[in-house]
């Protein structure tokens, strides 16, 4: 019996977390925060909350892909934390994880940052890196048009 629930364990802990069933993707289409995507569900798994800001709203399905991706790595591949000032490679080219803050005057409430939440800025475009220039980049899309 001791070796049959080893084996049962095994086979739980090897099963993977399909990010589609663990989180939850809000995008917001109107308001000062409109283009906003973020996740509910990953704090429950002990990861940050990821975010977008300013996103055009054509573009919300594959903003939408980056975040279950970067999720479901983060869920089930990922061998240390994701932290703030660190690249990923995504599909349009290298994206920095910032701290994410919230701004009440651009519609990111403070409720929504009551966890780690990192924002998804372009590295490209990243220079200083003090508070007030990561501010400014998370308010800036992710995405150029």
């Amino acid at each position: 019996m001791g070796r049959g629930r080893r084996t049962l364990e095994a086979a739980v802990r090897r099963m993977r977390l399909d990010p589609i069933r663990e989180i939850t993707i809000e995008a917001l289409t109107d308001g000062p925060s409109r283009g906003w995507l973020h996740t509910h569900g990953l704090a429950r798994h002990g990861k940050p909350e990821l975010e977008i800001r300013g996103l055009p709203l054509f573009m919300r399905r594959a903003g939408s892909a980056i975040l279950n991706d970067l999720a479901g790595y983060l869920l089930n591949d990922a061998t240390a934390p994701l932290l703030p000032g660190q690249i990923i490679e995504g599909p349009g080219g290298p994206i920095r994880a910032v701290e994410g803050r919230p701004d009440d005057s651009l519609g990111y409430p403070a409720d929504h940052y009551t966890t780690p939440r990192l924002t998804l800025v372009d590295a490209e475009s990243m220079g200083c890196e003090c508070d007030e220039c990561a501010k400014e980049k998370a308010a800036r899309p992710l995405f150029r048009s």
